[in-house]
Order: C-alpha cells, then structure tokens, then sequence
C-alpha cells in the first residue's frame, strides 16, 4: 500500500493529504500519504555564498519570502467531477542565501491540523530538492523555477522514487495571490485526481 502524503505549494504546497483518502474516512488518522518518483538527480551545496544574492537564488520564490499565504483547495476526481470537498491551509517560503524552507498547514474538515516543514539548498538554475525536516517524513519534492512567476513541482515517494504529485505554482503581478494545481498520479501512471488551492497573502 502507498504511504500517506504531504503538503504542497508549497509550494506544496507544497504538501497536503490526499482528498481521496478524507473522502473515504473523516478521520484524520486514516489520510494516506501521497507516494512519488525521482525524476531529476540535480548537485547540492550549503554554500551560502555561491551565489550573489536571494533575488537571484530563487527569483520566483523570492517575491513571496517572509510572508503567510493563507487559502482553501477545490478538488476534482481523475474524470474531472467536483467533488464536495474543501480544506483551508497556509504556506509560508523563507529564504537564507542559497537555502529555502517552506512551512505549510492544513486543517481537515474534522478541525485536526496538519503541519509540514520542508527545506533544501539550491545550486545552479536546475531542479532543486526540498526534504521534510522530519526524517519520518515520506515524501519529497523536486522543484524549478520558470520566472518571473512560476515554479513547477515533483511530489516523490522518498522510499521508490516513484512521482505521486505533479503541478505548478504561479504567482500573480503584485505577489498578493498564489495558485496552485496538482495532478495526484496512481502507480499505474493515470492521474487520479487534481487539488487547486489559491492562497492570499494575509497582509493584503
């Protein structure tokens, strides 16, 4: 069986519970985690200096660092149907150099919240790779940046490598709004269902 999931948006959402599993029981404890697939292998360094500034270590991340987006997510089935379920959650993105952290929450419908602590360092302009804090933690996420407004994320299954979410981050003019769409993909390969949450910052 798949382990359970993780929050996405972030970046991540970041990473969040899998909506099927809360369809299929309202407790909290029964949300699986989604599983993923190592697609990319990129190098790492925590040398904080070898590149020249936050701006241009992370040039998309950058414009929403040190700031709480808070939102809710819409989910759809793998055929496209609506389904009646909504959870709100936040994310929040810091940035040191060449290292990135991204926190985000989820509250169930049955009140319990979920946090989740991400973080990794980047080197170059590929794919970098975000590792739960927790060594518990299932999951982790392979991201790149398309500037001036979007970041494309990998959910991988730590322990097969295999790609369990895949979807895309975008940001809008003014970093005030963040919209987030993943594909939760079935280890047959087929997409199963899609979560698209939209965050606000809560300053604005």
């Amino acid at each position: 069986s798949a382990p359970a999931p993780a929050l996405g948006v972030l970046v991540s959402s970041l990473v969040l519970a899998c909506p099927q599993a809360l369809l299929a029981s309202p407790s909290a404890s029964s949300v699986r985690k989604l599983p993923l697939r190592q697609l990319f292998r990129p190098r790492y360094t925590r040398d904080v200096h070898s590149r020249a500034s936050t701006s241009t270590c992370f040039p998309v991340l950058a414009r929403i660092a040190g700031r709480e987006f808070k939102g809710q997510m819409s989910y759809a089935d793998g055929s496209l149907n609506k389904v009646p379920l909504a959870l709100e959650g936040s994310t929040q993105c810091t940035i040191d150099g060449t290292n990135v952290r991204v926190t985000s929450t989820a509250t169930f419908p049955n009140g319990k919240k979920r946090v989740v602590a991400m973080s990794g360092t980047v080197e170059g302009d590929g794919p970098f790779q975000l590792n739960p804090e927790s060594d518990i933690g299932p999951i982790r996420l392979v991201m790149t940046e398309i500037p001036p407004c979007t970041v494309l994320i990998h959910e991988l299954e730590r322990a097969s490598g295999r790609i369990v979410l895949a979807g895309s981050m975008s940001i809008d003019a003014d970093a005030s709004q963040i919209t987030q769409i993943s594909h939760e993909i079935g280890e047959d390969g087929q997409i199963t269902g899609a979560q698209v949450w939209h965050f606000r910052s809560s300053g604005s």
